[in-house]
């Protein structure tokens, strides 16, 4: 099986924090897994051959979603509510559907822009967040929120109804039916189609929250408090600029004196 990761950024969240994603991608991740970069309005030039950019401007669907709505602010949330800002999560929608439909088999991992990977992830440790058996892995945190936590996707596109799981995914916003759903934004519209597809006995997600002790899914940052935390900090929110987790952040109690963890426990604010 192989691997592929992908992620998103423009110049200006690259420049703020997405530099230290593909940093720490390239010190820790292992050399035969590429990073493909879906780059928005702008160019980079990576020496190394593990990083491949792509230009948004080429993704047709992408162009024509934001084209019809550039002048309705309900599709931006209003500039206000990100739940319905469909223009702005459009983006890493579009970016899943391109690498699924370009990559000829094995697995789309998509990772957040704000995720740092802090210690060596290992080919192991990738084989067991993305079981060859299943179609997907996602991030389930019912016990806190409504929605997932899609900061961590992966796609096994080596599996026919997983493309078919990308393509309805992707014609949602296609077909502008996203607006009848009760929110916009990628996370709740991925668990929508979760939620369809889990119906046919024959489709599989691995739910990576359930590695999260109880006790711990009290943090509303189940990132980091499962088996993900053990090589990667999702450094949502106001963490892009501090680098540093709110005090109650982290609860997995396995973590506490890991080196990167017990520093972060320590800072905490």
């Amino acid at each position: 099986m192989n691997y592929t990761a992908i992620t998103s950024f423009n110049k200006t969240l690259f420049d703020e924090y997405g530099h230290r994603m593909v940093d720490s991608f390239l010190k820790f991740w292992p050399q035969d897994i590429d990073l493909w970069i879906y780059a928005e309005d702008f160019t980079a030039n990576f020496q190394d051959p593990r990083i491949k950019v792509i230009d948004m401007n080429q993704i047709e669907n992408l162009l024509a979603f934001k084209e019809r709505h550039k002048n309705n602010p309900k599709a931006h949330g209003n500039g206000t509510n990100f739940k319905f800002d469909a223009v702005r999560f459009c983006h890493k929608v579009f970016s899943i559907a391109h690498a699924c439909t370009n990559k000829e088999s094995g697995w789309v991992i998509w990772v957040d822009g704000d995720v740092v990977t802090h210690s060596p992830v290992t080919y192991g440790f990738i084989k067991g967040v993305s079981p060859e058996v299943c179609n997907i892995t996602y991030l389930g945190r019912s016990r806190t929120k409504n929605y997932s936590e899609c900061g961590w996707v992966g796609y096994n596109i080596s599996k026919e109804l997983t493309l078919d799981f990308v393509d309805h995914f992707e014609g949602l916003f296609v077909s502008d039916k996203v607006f009848d759903l009760k929110e916009w934004h990628d996370s709740y519209v991925f668990d929508e189609v979760r939620k369809v597809f889990e119906k046919n006995p024959e489709f599989t997600a691995y739910d990576l929250g359930m590695t999260c002790p109880d006790y711990a899914a009290r943090s509303n940052h189940i990132f980091i408090n499962s088996v993900l935390g053990k090589c990667f900090d999702h450094q949502k929110g106001a963490r892009k600029k501090t680098q540093v987790n709110k005090r109650g952040d982290l609860l997995n109690k396995d973590f506490f004196d890991h080196p990167y963890w017990a520093k972060q426990l320590k800072n905490a604010k």
